[in-house]
């Protein structure tokens, strides 16, 4: 993690701050930017609210090969998604996958006595396990759905060309996490992160 206070972050800096009051966006504050190994290069992560100092976290490589402008369109894309983006839809899709791990655990504890425990537990455990891992993986595809969207509406402030042009430009540095993204097909399926390819495709639809 590095921090700097020179021209070139307080532009950036300041160009958070422009694109918080144009989204409306009042509970962060960019007083600080923080360059850091652990965020995501297509992204840009915000320090919680309940920090006195609220920073903008970016990816510690991506500095001097971008312009600040070229942040704008990441920085808006991160602030739709974690300030203007609405959760109640992923609610109703994930309580309703638990439905079936609740009957498993009303049979078990109904007809239990009656049964072998020892068959019976291990098989309602298992049955929640995979009930879980289909609900975190249906959670998370909405999740990936909402973060595409916060791109189209984001795009709408800062222009479609200009986001697809720094994603376009991010993807040719063949940065470690991108290309690890890229390469592992089964983890971008089952996370909640889209690939920089998936959101240009998004974009160009």
């Amino acid at each position: 993690m590095v921090l700097c206070h020179d021209p070139y972050d307080e532009t950036i800096l300041e160009l958070a701050r422009k694109l918080c009051r144009e989204l409306s966006v009042t509970r962060h504050k960019s007083q600080k930017l923080i360059w850091s190994r652990t965020v995501a290069s297509d992204e840009c992560s915000f320090t919680p609210p309940a920090f006195r100092s609220r920073g903008v976290r970016l990816q510690l490589a991506l500095r001097g090969k971008l312009t600040p402008e070229e942040f704008a369109p990441i920085i808006a894309s991160s602030l739709v998604f974690s300030y203007k983006t609405r959760w109640g839809e992923g609610t109703r899709l994930f309580l309703p996958s638990l439905l079936p791990a609740v009957i498993v655990l009303f049979v078990t504890s109904m007809f239990g006595r009656a049964w072998d425990l020892k068959t019976v537990f291990p098989i309602a455990f298992l049955g929640c396990v995979l009930i879980a891992l289909i609900a975190a993986m249906s959670f998370n595809r909405h999740v990936k759905r909402l973060k595409l969207n916060a791109d189209k509406r984001s795009a709408q402030l800062v222009g479609r060309d200009a986001l697809l042009s720094v994603l376009t430009r991010i993807e040719s540095l063949k940065l470690k996490d991108v290309e690890r993204w890229k390469r592992s097909r089964a983890q971008s399926i089952i996370h909640s992160k889209p690939t920089v390819e998936e959101r240009i495709r998004n974009l160009s639809v």
